[in-house]
C-alpha cells in the first residue's frame, strides 16, 4: 500500500493546505487546484498560497496499522439532511479542529451533508487510517479540505480558519511530551492555543461564532462554600470544578485533562466579555459521549461506558472519577452532541455556556442497565461509587432554546455496546484491544519503537505485544544469522509488515544507532552476561554495560525523535541490606534501596556478582540523565523481580529465570544457588509474571511523566516457593528442599506503579504454577 508523503509542513512559514481525494492515485497540481476552487472562500487563498505538489512513496514498512474491530456505520446523508443543506447552508464554510476524533468525524459528516464546505485539521496528514475515513464521506471530494495543525503549535491553525464562518474547536491535547515543546503541561498548551486561535479568528474578519466542545467534567457541583463536603442541590452552567480538588479516583492523566478543559473553557468565555468582540463564543459542556462510532479505530468514551462488561480497570476508573466528581455520570448520544453543535451554529445569536447531556444517571444505573440487557454476559466489574447520589440538572438552556435530544439513556447505552460486544467470543479479544489501542495512541503510529536484546525471554513477549498493538518495532540481536533466535520473531503476527531486525552488540554499542534512529520509545533490555577478555577492550561486563549505556543515551539524543527510554533493570540492584554499619535488612524495600557493590555472602559467585554490579551501575547512570539540565527525553527504570510465568518461548535459552524458579523441583544446584543468592541479598525472592512485566513496560510509555519503579507483584520468601511446590505438585519429588532466610520476609512499603494505576494480573501462586508448566513444556520437568 502506498502512503501519502506530505508536502511542505503547515507549521513552516508558508503553510500549504492539502485537499485529499478519496483515491490514493497521484493527484496533479491542476486537480488539487480544481478541488480547492470548489470552495468559494479558497479562491483568494490560492492566489496567496500556491498548492504544492504532493508526492508519494512506498515505505519499506507500514507502521501502526491495526485490524478493524467492527464495521463502522455506512457514511451517507439522509434525504432530510440533503434538503436542509441545500436550503440553509450551501455556502457556509466551517472549520473543525481535531478532525479525526469521535465527535469530529460525526460532525464533519453531518456538515458535509448539509452542503457546508469543511476545513478539518489533523495532527498528521500522513496517517491514512484517519484521513481515509474522512475522504470517503459523501461530499468530501468537493467540499472537504484537510489541514495539518497541532495544539502544541497553534499558529498552524490559521490557514484552516481563514475564510470560515464558524469554527468548531474540538481538538484538545491529551498526551504531553515535555521534550518536544516549550509547554510544561497539556493545560498550558491548551490555554495558549486557545488564546492564539481567538486572535486568528479575529484576524480572519469572517468568523461569526466559535463553538467549543467543552467537558462536563469542568462543571462539578461539588460545594466550594466551606459548608462541608458533598454536592450542591443541582448541576448547571454556573458550576465550575475546583482545580485543587482531589479524590481517590483521580490520576495524573484525568487531572491534566480536567485542568486543561476547565481553564481553556474559561479563557474562551472571557472573550464574550471583551469590549469589542468580533464574534460570539459558545461552549458546550458535553457529557460522556455514547452511541455508535463511524471510526474503524477506537474512541475514548465508549470503552469507559462499557467497562463494567469488559472489565477494563482503567476505563472503569473514569466512571468512578465522574461519579465522584459530578454526583452522576451524565450521558449523551454522539448524534445529539453533533446536532447540538450545529444547532448552536444555526441560531441568529447565541453565546455562553451550555450543558449538553440527555440525562444524569448514577453509575449504578449503568450497571443495572447492562445486567438487565445482557444477562448472558458476566458482569466483570460490579463495583460502583456514590450509589445513593443522583445530582440532577435544574435548567436545560439548550432545550429552552428549542433543541431536542433524540436519544434517551437506554438507547444510547444500547448503541454503545455493539461495537464492543458483537459476540461473547470476541469480548476477551476486545478487552485486550482496548489496552493495545491506548498504547498505540500514546506511541505515535508514525514512529516505531526500539527493543534491544530482542531474542530474550522478556523481549520476545514484549515484541509480540507491541506488534499486536500495531506498533512498528526495531529489534536488535547480536547475530542475525542465528536462525533459532530470528525465526521465532519473524513468525510473530504482524512481523512481516512491522518488524525490522538489526544486528547490534553491547560490546560495540555504536551498532545500536541505526535501530534507534527515528524511534519514539526505546526499551533497553539487552545486557552483557558472558565476558571474553580476549575479544574486547573492556575488563568485564560491568564496564561494557556502563559504556554502552553512555553511548546509547547519546544516540537517543542525536535521534531527535526519542521521547522516553524504558530500561529493564533488576531488583538485584535494590537490596535493602543496611548500609549504616548495622547487620541485617532495612524494614522495607523500596526505590531508594541500592545494593552495596562490595557486599559478599556465601551464595555469591562471579557471574551473579558481575550481573548485580552491571545492573546497579547502568541503572544509576541512566537515572542520572533525568537530572541533567538539557535532557532531551525521560528515562524510566523498572527494577524487575524474578520473572516467572509461561510465554511463547520454545527455546530454553530464552529464559534464565524459569530454571531458577523451579530448581527445588529439578534439583539444578546452580540455579538453586541463585534462589539462595536472591533471598540472602534481598530478604525475599520477589516475583512477577512475564505478562505483567511486559504490560508494566508498556504502561510506562502511557504516563505523562514517570521515573523509576520496582516491578514485583509480591515479595515471597524462598520457603514460600518450596511450600507452594510441595502443596501443588505432590507427585513430583522435591529434589532440593534447602532454603535460606526462612523467617526473613522483607516487604515493599510502597508500590508506585500500582499507585499510578497499574494492575498486576497474576498473583504469586499463579505465577509459580505457570512457571512449572513452562518448565514442563521446555523439558526441564
Amino acid at each position: 500500500m502506498e502512503r501519502m508523503h506530505k508536502g511542505p509542513k503547515v507549521h513552516q512559514p508558508t503553510p500549504t493546505p492539502h485537499t485529499l481525494a478519496p483515491s490514493l492515485s497521484r493527484p496533479t497540481v491542476k486537480s488539487l487546484s480544481s478541488s480547492f476552487a470548489s470552495c468559494p472562500h479558497m479562491r483568494a487563498y490560492l492566489k496567496e498560497f500556491p498548492v504544492a505538489r504532493v508526492s508519494f512513496r512506498k515505505p519499506p514498512i507500514v507502521f501502526g496499522q491495526k485490524q478493524e474491530r467492527a464495521r463502522p456505520p455506512k457514511l451517507h446523508c439522509t434525504e432530510g439532511q440533503e434538503e436542509k443543506g441545500i436550503e440553509d447552508r450551501r455556502m457556509s464554510t466551517v472549520c473543525v479542529t481535531g478532525g479525526a476524533g469521535h465527535i469530529a468525524t460525526w460532525l464533519i459528516n453531518k456538515l458535509l451533508c448539509r452542503g457546508c464546505v469543511v476545513h478539518a485539521t489533523l495532527r498528521n496528514l500522513g496517517d491514512e487510517k484517519k484521513t481515509n475515513l474522512l475522504m470517503r464521506m459523501p461530499g468530501a471530494e468537493e467540499r472537504l479540505v484537510l489541514f495539518e495543525a497541532d495544539m502544541y503549535d497553534a499558529a498552524t491553525f490559521e490557514p484552516a480558519i481563514a475564510g470560515c464562518d464558524f469554527v468548531f474547536l474540538i481538538a484538545t491535547p491529551i498526551h504531553h511530551d515535555p521534550r518536544s515543546t516549550k509547554y510544561t503541561s497539556t493545560t498550558e498548551a491548551a490555554v495558549d492555543a486557545t488564546r492564539i486561535i481567538l486572535q486568528q479568528c479575529e484576524r480572519s474578519k469572517t468568523v461569526k461564532r466559535i463553538i467549543h466542545t467543552a467537558s462536563v467534567t469542568a462543571a462539578s457541583p461539588l460545594r466550594e462554600d466551606g459548608g462541608g463536603g458533598g454536592y450542591k442541590d443541582f448541576i448547571n452552567d454556573c458550576c465550575w470544578t475546583p482545580l485543587n480538588f482531589s479524590h481517590r479516583y483521580s490520576n495524573a492523566l484525568l487531572d491534566a485533562y480536567l485542568s486543561s478543559k476547565t481553564l481553556s473553557e474559561k479563557e474562551l468565555l472571557r472573550y464574550n466579555e471583551s469590549e469589542r468582540p468580533a464574534f460570539e463564543v459558545v461552549t458546550l459542556a458535553c457529557a460522556l459521549v455514547g452511541g455508535d462510532s463511524i471510526q474503524p479505530y477506537h474512541t475514548l468514551s465508549i470503552p469507559v461506558i462499557v467497562s463494567p462488561l469488559t472489565g477494563r480497570e482503567l476505563s472503569h476508573g473514569v466512571l468512578k472519577f465522574m461519579q465522584a466528581s459530578l454526583g452522576s455520570v451524565p450521558l449523551v448520544h454522539v448524534d445529539d452532541v453533533c446536532e447540538a453543535h450545529i444547532f448552536c451554529m444555526e441560531q441568529p445569536s447565541i453565546a455562553g455556556r451550555f450543558l449538553c447531556a440527555a440525562r444524569y444517571p448514577n453509575m449504578q444505573d449503568y450497571v443495572d442497565r447492562f445486567a438487565a440487557k445482557y444477562p448472558e454476559i458476566e458482569m466483570k466489574l460490579k463495583e460502583v461509587v456514590g450509589e445513593g447520589v443522583r445530582v440532577k440538572v435544574d435548567t436545560n438552556k439548550l432545550v429552552d432554546l428549542g433543541f431536542k435530544y433524540k436519544y434517551e439513556v437506554d438507547e444510547t447505552l444500547n448503541h454503545s455496546t455493539p461495537p464492543y460486544l458483537t459476540g461473547l467470543e470476541e469480548e476477551e479479544i476486545e478487552q485486550q484491544q482496548s489496552i493495545e489501542e491506548r498504547s498505540c495512541d500514546t506511541m505515535s503510529s508514525s514512529r516505531p519503537v526500539c527493543v534491544t536484546g530482542g531474542s530474550g525471554y522478556i523481549a520476545t513477549c514484549l515484541i509480540k505485544k507491541l506488534l499486536q498493538r500495531g506498533c512498528g518495532v526495531h529489534a536488535t540481536l547480536r547475530n542475525l544469522g542465528d536462525e533459532k533466535k530470528t525465526a521465532p520473531l519473524k513468525e510473530l503476527p504482524g512481523a512481516v509488515e512491522r518488524l525490522v531486525l538489526f544486528e547490534a552488540d553491547m560490546y560495540d554499542a555504536d551498532t545500536f544507532e541505526p535501530a534507534i534512529a527515528g524511534c519514539e520509545f526505546v526499551f533497553l533490555l539487552a545486557t552483557p552476561l558472558h565476558h571474553d577478555p580476549r575479544s574486547t577492550k573492556y575488563k568485564n561486563t560491568t564496564e561494557a554495560a556502563v559504556d554502552a549505556m553512555r553511548i546509547i543515551l547519546q544516540q537517543c539524543e542525536r535521534s531527535k525523535t526519542v521521547r522516553r527510554v524504558i530500561h529493564t533493570a533488576s531488583v538485584t540492584a535494590a537490596s535493602p541490606l543496611r548500609e549504616d554499619g548495622g547487620e541485617g535488612y532495612k524494614d522495607f524495600i523500596n526505590e531508594s534501596c541500592w545494593t552495596p557493590l562490595d557486599h559478599s555472602h556465601s551464595y555469591n559467585n562471579t557471574m551473579v556478582d558481575d550481573y548485580s554490579s552491571s545492573k546497579t551501575l547502568t541503572e544509576k547512570l541512566l537515572l542520572r540523565y533525568n537530572e541533567s539540565e538539557s535532557r532531551a527525553f525521560e528515562v524510566v527504570t523498572l527494577a524487575c523481580a524474578l520473572v516467572g510465568g509461561d510465554a511463547d518461548t520454545t527455546q530454553l535459552y530464552h529464559s534464565l529465570s524459569i530454571p531458577v524458579i523451579v530448581s527445588p523441583l529439578t534439583g539444578d544446584e546452580s540455579c538453586h544457588n541463585t534462589l539462595k543468592f536472591l533471598q540472602a541479598l534481598i530478604g525475599s525472592v520477589p516475583l512477577a509474571h512475564i505478562e505483567d512485566i511486559c504490560e508494566a513496560h508498556i504502561f510506562c510509555t502511557e504516563q505523562p511523566s514517570i521515573a523509576g519503579f520496582l516491578c514485583a507483584v509480591l515479595y515471597p520468601n524462598m520457603q514460600d516457593y518450596v511450600d507452594h511446590f510441595v502443596t501443588k505438585y505432590p507427585e513430583i519429588t522435591m529434589k532440593l528442599k534447602e532454603v535460606v532466610g526462612k523467617d526473613v520476609r522483607v516487604q515493599a512499603d510502597t508500590n508506585k506503579l500500582v499507585d499510578l494505576g497499574f494492575k498486576y494480573k497474576y498473583a504469586v501462586d499463579e505465577t509459580l504454577s505457570c512457571s512449572v508448566e513452562c518448565a514442563k513444556r521446555l523439558g526441564l520437568l
